[in-house]
């Protein structure tokens, strides 16, 4: 295992289509999943594991869990993951996506 946990990897940055760090809850949801089946955990027995309801558990992999950052660094933590804070990352557009954010509808 390295530094970014079991899969090699944080939650901290998704990297999207035009280079800018970004984290979502979907995003995050699935590496969860990912880690905890790598683990062979099901969502019953990481529920036991990190004393988190399993409907949390759940709501947290499909990425719709609004709740407090304690729950999710407990389920982090049980599942070799962590937030890492970042400074932000700005790419500058390249020609062709200059073009098309100007470009006169035809």
């Amino acid at each position: 295992m390295d530094n970014n946990g079991i899969l090699g990897y944080n939650v901290s940055c998704i990297i999207n289509s035009i280079g800018n760090c970004m984290a979502n809850r979907v995003e995050i949801g699935k590496k969860v999943s990912v880690s905890r089946k790598a683990l062979g955990y099901t969502q019953q027995k990481l529920s036991e594991i990190a004393g988190i309801n399993k409907t949390t558990i759940s709501e947290i992999e499909n990425g719709r869990f609004t709740g407090s950052f304690d729950i999710f660094e407990r389920l982090l933590d049980a599942v070799d993951l962590q937030f890492d804070v970042s400074q932000k990352k700005y790419s500058l557009p390249d020609w062709d996506e200059i073009e098309n954010i100007f470009s006169e509808d035809e």
